[in-house]
């Protein structure tokens, strides 16, 4: 018999150092969650609350994962893309002659080889003229489609992929975007007024929830906005310190069985 819990009603899990440990690969990423992990959330959907990801990667690369979950309903590329029960509800793209600038602006970086710049599209993620395994061993087996620095002319782009060893260095100053910390080496750059709260909030008005009635799982500075949009905001204990300042209670690391205990916690399962 299902229990209703009668408080939450919905879960959001980031991926990357929340579900599990960063740069797992599109192939890789469901063996990467821990059991316990996967537990909890088919607890959680035995006791009558959702369960969706909100991650900064993008939607082609988590298809596979979401599908092995068993959810039909995501956010990826930070907020961009919007799936509800299997159909793309929402989505957003990064202006063309706002890249033009971003590139611009990176211009002698990107030459000298100290920045890489990918673009998330429909169809994956477009990284130009390099490899990433020669930039970060840490991807050697992340999905990548190889190609060129003007290809965002030919492709709708959800997010523009800054990757750079030493990230905090990085400011762009284009009008009416923003850079996203997703990961140690990696900014994603979308338009300004789109993050996971402003995916979270058109998700949890499709469903008739209240904001209150919402929990959601993160580690990273990407997930600062998001804890914002939810009544039960649950810092991993591997997140950086300024979420675990946000949040309202802060769980072990992800490969300590963090979710599952804090699914415990709260009695949710």
């Amino acid at each position: 018999m299902m229990f209703m819990h009668a408080k939450y009603k919905i879960a959001f899990f980031d991926i990357d150092g929340t579900l599990v440990d960063s740069y797992a690969s599109g192939d890789t990423m469901f063996e990467k969650i821990p059991q316990s992990a996967k537990d909890a959330i088919r607890k959680l959907e035995a006791n009558g609350i959702i369960t969706a990801i909100a991650t900064g990667r993008g939607k082609a690369i988590i298809q596979e994962l979401v599908d092995a979950l068993g959810m039909h309903s995501y956010i990826s590329s930070n907020g961009q893309s919007l799936v509800f029960h299997g159909e793309e509800i929402h989505k957003e793209f990064v202006a063309e002659e706002k890249i033009t600038m971003i590139l611009d602006a990176l211009h002698e970086r990107i030459e000298s080889g100290e920045v890489i710049i990918g673009y998330e599209t429909p169809s994956g993620r477009i990284i130009a003229d390099r490899q990433l395994s020669d930039f970060d061993k840490r991807f050697d087996k992340y999905p990548q489609i190889n190609g060129s620095l003007n290809d965002y002319k030919h492709h709708d782009v959800y997010q523009v992929a800054i990757y750079c060893q030493d990230r905090d260095s990085i400011s762009i100053d284009v009008p009416g975007v923003s850079a996203k910390v997703v990961a140690p080496v990696v900014l994603n750059v979308i338009p300004e007024h789109v993050s996971k709260a402003y995916a979270i909030e058109k998700m949890l008005a499709e469903l008739g929830i209240d904001k209150s009635e919402a929990i959601a799982f993160g580690d990273e500075l990407n997930d600062l906005e998001m804890f914002g949009a939810v009544g039960l905001p649950i810092a991993m204990g591997n997140a950086v310190p300024e979420l675990k300042a946000a949040a309202a209670y802060v769980t072990d690391d992800v490969d300590k069985d963090g979710i599952y205990n804090a699914c415990v916690h709260f009695n949710l399962i």
